[in-house]
C-alpha cells in the first residue's frame, strides 16, 4: 500500500534500551527502535535510530522503491 500523501512520511517511533545483564549496574545495554508506518501498519526494527533515519531517508529520496511494499 503506498502512503495516502506521498509527500509527507507519517511513523510512529518507539526508542528504548534494554540492559543485556540486569545484574549489573553498569552492564552494556542495546539501543532499540520500533518505527510504524501509519499509512499501512507495518511494523519495522532497527538497531539504532541511524539505522531508521537511513530507511526514511532512502524511501523519501526514491519514493517509486517504497521499502513498506512487499516484493
Amino acid at each position: 500500500m503506498q502512503p495516502t500523501n506521498p509527500e509527507r512520511l507519517t511513523f510512529l517511533v518507539y526508542i528504548w534500551r534494554e540492559c543485556k545483564d540486569t545484574s549489573e549496574q553498569n552492564s552494556a545495554s542495546t539501543n532499540l527502535v520500533q518505527i510504524v508506518c501509519l499509512a499501512n501498519g507495518e511494523t519495522r526494527y532497527f538497531a539504532s535510530p541511524e539505522e531508521m533515519g537511513k530507511y526514511i531517508q532512502a524511501y523519501w529520496l526514491e519514493p517509486a522503491q517504497n521499502p513498506w511494499e512487499k516484493k
